[in-house]
Parts: structure tokens; C-alpha cells; sequence
């Protein structure tokens, strides 16, 4: 397939046209199989599409393991109620789980009188095989250690944590174009941790773009799978401004 492109088609078409062992990096953020429509707007967003049902769900974990290199990963976006379907999916077909990252977020929805406010969002790290992690800046700029005395080295240089203080998971209100759109931070730092320059980025979900604006931010390679035609027409409206005017 053609690299640096997004393709208006379903993953499970999109994914069968990606050659064995040819993706250094998988991160994305799937449909719950909840119906999900977010509440953040006065005008709605609509419902995601094929956002009913979870029965895709081996099949992608299967094309994932296939498509992605030795020694690579993958970051796949979960929530607690579908984590043990969308776990157990990944651990059926070989990836090695690794961690399940809490990001933290600014939110504030959800039935307010009868449960918790869910302030984070969860992360699925998975290995095919064993990938280290990458030298980055990212080791040396958590607030929550920064200042703290104990530490003789700057910050992360001998372990990253599973608790992402340094972004949020979700955009901004007043940037947000899709009910379940992340943050270029979380994506900006997936890339980084977890590939090279140059190396080639799969989101089978891409939704509005935010993996493909991230790859340009870190000079990766990138393809992208969007059923949605307004979010890939977003999402490739979102490349060309990048590209013109930087992120």
C-alpha cells in the first residue's frame, strides 16, 4: 500500500492488502462495540460507525499480529467494561501483554449521581516479540518528579512509568472534530517511545487523523484506514494544514 495516505475503507479490507511483517508500529483507538456518542458538544456528534458489536475484533487482533515485525508493538486505546474481550483477542494470537497505561484526562462526564468520574484513559501495551523502548526526551520531563530530591538523574532515564503524567489522553473541546478524538501528546508519545525515523505507523482506526498528524511530527512513515468518509475528508484536511503550516 501506498505510504502517507489514509484510505476511505473498512480496516478489515484495508488490513488484508498490508504484506506480512511489514508495519514497525500499531497504535490506535477502536470502537467499543458501545453505540458510543459523546456528550461534549451542544450539537452532537453522530455515532460511530460499526460501533455495535465486538465480533471484528479477533480478526483485527489476528491481521494485527500478522502485519506488524518481529520485535514491534502495539497500542490499542480500552475501557474497562471490553478490556478483557479486547485482552484476551491479543494474548489468543501471541502478543506478549506488556502494561495497561492510565493517561490522565480533564473529563467530566458521565452519570454524575450514580458513579465515578472516569479521569483517565486506559492503554493496552502489547509486544510482538520484545520491542525496547526508543531513546526519548519524553524520560526527562515528568512534573510529578522533576523537583523531587530522591532522584539523582534526570527523570525516566532508567524506566518509563504506566502512568503518563506528562499528557492528556483527550483534545481539547475547542479542537475536538470527532466524538473520540485523542491528543497529538499521546499519540506524539506512543510514536516516540515505541519506533524510529522513518519507521512505518498502522492505525487501522484513524478516525480524524491525529496518528498521521503525529507521524509527520516525528518524521514517521504512515497508513491509515477510516470507514467514516467526513472524518477521512477531516482527517485529510487536517494533513494538508499540517504540512502547510506546521502542527
Amino acid at each position: 500500500m501506498e505510504l502517507d495516505k489514509i484510505y476511505n475503507i473498512d480496516q478489515s479490507k484495508g488490513m488484508r492488502q498490508i504484506d506480512n511483517n511489514s508495519i514497525d508500529l500499531i497504535s490506535t483507538d477502536p470502537p467499543f462495540g458501545i453505540n458510543y456518542r459523546s456528550n461534549f458538544k451542544k450539537d452532537k456528534f453522530d455515532k460511530i460507525k460499526n460501533d455495535d458489536n465486538l465480533d471484528w475484533f479477533q480478526d483485527f487482533a489476528n491481521e494485527s499480529y500478522r502485519v506488524l515485525k518481529d520485535d514491534s508493538a502495539l497500542y490499542c486505546f480500552t475501557r474497562a467494561d471490553v478490556y478483557p474481550q479486547m485482552y484476551n483477542a491479543f494474548i489468543k494470537n501471541g502478543f506478549k501483554f506488556k502494561n495497561l497505561i492510565i493517561v490522565p484526562t480533564n473529563s467530566k462526564c458521565g452519570d454524575l449521581q450514580a458513579s465515578f468520574v472516569t479521569r483517565f484513559e486506559l492503554i493496552m501495551y502489547f509486544n510482538k516479540g520484545r520491542k525496547k523502548f526508543e531513546n526519548t526526551k519524553l524520560k526527562k520531563t515528568s512534573e510529578s518528579y522533576r523537583n523531587d530530591k530522591r532522584f539523582n538523574a534526570p527523570p525516566y532515564v532508567n524506566r518509563l512509568p504506566a502512568y503518563w503524567d506528562w499528557c492528556k489522553a483527550i483534545e481539547h473541546n475547542s479542537k475536538l472534530v470527532h466524538p473520540a478524538q485523542k491528543s497529538i501528546d499521546v499519540y506524539n508519545s506512543m510514536i516516540q517511545i515505541s519506533s524510529k525515523e522513518n519507521d512505518i505507523v498502522l492505525d487501522p482506526f484513524i478516525g480524524s487523523g491525529t496518528t498521521s498528524i503525529a507521524c509527520i511530527n516525528t518524521n514517521r512513515r504512515f497508513i491509515g484506514f477510516e470507514l467514516d468518509t467526513g472524518y477521512f475528508n477531516i482527517a485529510n484536511e487536517r494533513i494538508v494544514a499540517v504540512k502547510e503550516n506546521g502542527s
